[in-house]
């Protein structure tokens, strides 16, 4: 049986492997907006899950989340030579 919190890791996991799959496809010059609109939607998901989280830790979560996805997304781009 799968606990509570391999799920959320999964979940995590996937919603950065999302992230970082629909913001590499996107024009080097929108990854900064859509990046910030990944944060965005996530923190919201994260206060909708988890009530109880205090904004700063829903604003930690989000800053972490961004970072993540934003070096993986530039290290895709590395990786392939990037994208116009």
């Amino acid at each position: 049986m799968v606990s509570s919190a391999d799920r959320q890791t999964l979940l995590v996991r996937r919603l950065i492997g999302t992230a970082v799959e629909a913001i590499g496809a996107l024009p080097t010059a929108a990854h900064a907006g859509a990046l910030q609109r990944a944060g965005q939607a996530y923190r919201r998901l994260l206060a909708r899950e988890w009530p109880h989280l205090p904004a700063s830790e829903l604003q930690r979560l989000e800053r972490a989340f961004v970072e993540v996805v934003g070096e993986r997304v530039g290290s895709a781009q590395q990786g392939t030579g990037g994208q116009p």
